[in-house]
């Protein structure tokens, strides 16, 4: 139990300095616009959370002295890695994406809070998820 509310504060600790500094810079070049606080939150703790994963696996795995990486290790390095595919999408604020992290989470109180924060700002997050070609005349 200790160790999970350690990597807990860790994730914390880092999530919220990195999501703060997003929004900051978000608002300075889009001040029209809503920030996005809680969606770089959203985005960037599940990256946090697999590389602290990672960690531990490797810090256990070297002091177990195994030979090979067990399944259970290896599915769970495999969904932090798809978790933290989609938490990439939500920090480019891709809106889809954000539906389908805040589905693969399970949690039935993030599907509310998301649920609202995704819709109040559906539009906005509308032409950013848009890929953007600009021609260039020769």
């Amino acid at each position: 139990m200790d160790t999970y509310l350690i990597m807990v504060v860790v994730c914390v600790a880092v999530t919220i300095p990195i999501a703060y500094f997003k929004n900051r810079k978000f608002q300075q070049r889009h001040p029209d616009k809503l920030g996005y606080m809680w969606g770089y939150i959203q985005g960037v703790a599940p990256i946090v959370m697999s590389v602290i994963l990672s960690i531990m696996f490797v810090i256990v795995y070297n002091d177990s002295g195994m030979q090979y990486i067990t399944e259970p290790i290896q599915t769970a390095l495999t969904i932090a890695f798809i978790r933290a595919c989609f938490a990439y999408g939500v920090i480019k604020r891709n809106r889809w994406i954000f539906i389908i992290h805040t589905i693969l989470s399970g949690n039935p109180l993030l599907f509310i809070i998301n649920g609202f924060y995704i819709k109040n700002r559906w539009t906005e997050m509308k032409y950013e998820s848009v890929v953007k070609i600009e021609v260039i005349p020769t």
